[in-house]
């Protein structure tokens, strides 16, 4: 962290005065040192009392991202000649959620993913209620998708009404029957007063989420792979 100052205009007027302030020396983007330049900058007023906001670039070569910070203004009079104090505020930083799935799935089910990464998000700020429920939600989507991909003969409207249980019985492939039933009895339990299932939490049930997403993507691989033997033979002909 390094001190700086600038001359800050203020609001409604064509005066301005000096703000030191705090800036990053490290880029919160590409993660280099180098000293960031101030691209704009909000008003100061002194009669709300705001919170100034720059937007820095980051000077370093290979990013020149722009990202910007907010800080409290000291707007006591005396410090208005050597310029005003500031005081950086500090957000909590969000950490970059990770979808451990193959891409193959979030083309037949891309609500799946939405709601698996909001429920990731949930646990990271320790919401483990909300979160649970989350996951349950999002398995649904995706037996439900996973089952509209497959039949393409049946009427995608009932699969929707269908419940998952219901849902569940009509997949073929027993080790993804297993693994969404077990799913679904864990998820049940998050979202039911009386918990059915002792011993077992949101971590097994994430770890059985990551297995049936992907013996999902192996089975599309799979009709990936007929297609491609299909019309390989098709063309040998």
């Amino acid at each position: 962290m390094e001190k700086s100052i600038f001359l800050c205009q203020h609001k409604g007027s064509g005066g301005g005065t000096n703000v030191k302030y705090n800036y990053l020396s490290r880029c919160p983007i590409c993660h280099n040192y180098a000293e960031p330049k101030v691209f704009l900058n909000s008003f100061l007023d002194t009669k709300l009392k705001s919170n100034l906001v720059i937007t820095f670039q980051c000077s370093h070569s290979k990013c020149k991202k722009f990202y910007s910070l907010e800080y409290k203004v000291d707007y006591r009079f005396d410090n208005s000649i050597a310029g005003y104090e500031t005081e950086l505020i500090e957000y909590p930083e969000i950490p970059d959620v990770d979808y451990p799935f193959p891409e193959s799935l979030e083309k037949i089910s891309p609500k799946f993913k939405e709601i698996y990464l909001q429920s990731k998000q949930a646990e990271i700020k320790q919401l483990d209620e909300i979160a649970g429920i989350g996951y349950r939600k999002a398995i649904e989507f995706l037996v439900k998708d996973y089952l509209i991909h497959m039949k393409e003969d049946e009427n995608f409207n009932d699969i929707k009404a269908k419940p998952l249980a219901q849902c569940i019985k009509k997949i073929e492939n027993a080790s993804i029957v297993k693994l969404a039933k077990a799913i679904s009895y864990l998820g049940n339990d998050e979202t039911h007063y009386y918990r059915k299932i002792e011993g077992k939490d949101i971590n097994d049930m994430k770890k059985l989420i990551q297995s049936l997403g992907y013996f999902i993507s192996a089975e599309l691989s799979v009709l990936d792979a007929d297609e491609i033997i299909s019309l390989s033979t098709k063309g040998s002909n």
